[in-house]
């Protein structure tokens, strides 16, 4: 058991190091299109996920709902469309944004009966794919908040002959997806809140544009194409 201390150090280090590093790209990002992409590529990397989802909470109070905002797969490349969703804990997606709680199962084949949520296996119909392992996390902001939920499919480990499989998460992974997902609902929350100042900005602008050029009928037009310009 002592000499294999170390090595656990030096892997937990180099996780360490490599989750800094996701940390420093996500808040580089602003696009929220671009940065949803970046964190489905960086949390696969990390945890040697096959495929994931994401999906971000819209709308407000009763309202509030899911959208399947992104998804990657690296062994099929099906198109896929933007949808909505209910909170509920039907869904392991629902279950996670309605509770907050992470979920780490081994095989999503093999649920039990009693369990609180449902597979749905219409991509995996439609495609031939087999999910197995899946390991769910919600996004939080800084106030505990659920922003979106993190869906990562199959982690796959390479055996002594260099075949992949696929393996269930471990314990340990949990828990560095939780800190991944931390940061990523932080970033998500600043795009959003810089595309809702974007929003601002330009509705404001228009109305200034709106207010000139109602004083001054003789220079109708030109404000609007300098705003348009600039």
């Amino acid at each position: 058991a002592l000499p294999e201390a170390p090595l656990a150090a030096d892997v937990d280090r180099r996780r360490m190091e490599r989750l800094h590093e996701v940390g420093r790209a996500l808040v580089s990002e602003q696009n929220l299109d671009r940065l949803l992409d970046l964190i489905l590529v960086q949390a696969r990397r990390l945890l040697d996920a096959e495929a994931g989802s994401l999906y971000l909470v819209v709308g407000e109070g009763e309202d509030r709902e899911l959208l399947f905002a992104h998804t990657q797969n690296a062994a099929v490349d099906l198109p896929y469309h933007r949808f909505r969703m209910p909170i509920s804990p039907d869904s392991m997606a629902g279950f996670v944004a309605a509770t907050g709680r992470s979920l780490n199962i081994p095989d999503v084949q093999e649920l039990g009966p009693d369990a609180p949520y449902r597979f749905n296996d219409s991509f995996d119909r439609r495609s031939g794919y087999r999910s197995r392992s899946m390991l769910v996390v919600p996004l939080l902001d800084v106030e505990g908040q659920v922003l979106g939920v993190l869906q990562l499919i199959n982690r796959l480990e390479e055996d002594a002959e260099g075949r992949r499989t696929v393996v269930p998460f471990l314990r340990e992974h949990v828990g560095l997806a939780q800190s991944l997902a931390g940061q990523a609902g932080v970033a998500v929350r600043n795009a959003r809140l810089r595309e809702e100042i974007e929003r601002l900005f330009e509705g404001f602008v228009q109305a200034s544009v709106t207010a000139i050029e109602q004083r001054d009928p003789v220079t109708s037009g030109h404000s609007a194409r300098v705003a348009a310009l600039t």
